[in-house]
């Protein structure tokens, strides 16, 4: 483990307009828009450096997934728990759950006027974003959006 004092002393860091550089475009990882984070791609704790070929844009979402492997082994350990490669982006879950609804717009409507739905369409990403595909989950989650729908007629 390198000690806090030891990283101030060796890290050269990058300047504000590097990062709005490096955040100007999709997620390295899933290409999921607006990026939040820089990412170190071979990471820092692990002999990365902070130069700009090693820095990349990541969503939240990637960044915390990768946290501190290389890209290679992100994605093994995302085929050993089942989840694809690259990780799918927000829009492609959303659309893959959504594709059903495009003629029930009072059940799209309702699931982005109900804060609980909202909630659990967001847990949902995030589950499919980190694990995988879960037909069970997303059978549950078209019901409510069904459910929803029809309770705002």
């Amino acid at each position: 483990m390198i000690s806090t004092a030891t990283r101030a002393m060796r890290r050269e860091g990058f300047t504000p307009a590097q990062r709005d550089n490096i955040l100007d475009g999709c997620c390295h990882y899933c290409g999921t828009a607006f990026p939040s984070e820089v990412d170190h791609v071979i990471p820092w704790s692990r002999g990365g450096s902070d130069d700009l070929e090693n820095l990349v844009a990541a969503c939240y979402r990637c960044n915390r997934d990768k946290s501190d492997l290389t890209p290679e082994e992100w994605a093994a350990a995302r085929a050993g728990r089942g989840a694809a490669w690259p990780p799918p982006t927000r829009e492609a879950i959303l659309l893959d759950l959504t594709a059903g609804l495009v003629d029930d717009a009072d059940a799209v409507h309702a699931a982005v006027s109900d804060e609980t739905l909202l909630d659990s369409l967001v847990s949902y990403v995030d589950q499919v974003h980190r694990h995988g595909e879960d037909r069970d989950r997303h059978a549950a989650m078209l019901a409510m959006i069904h459910a929803a729908g029809g309770a705002s007629k």
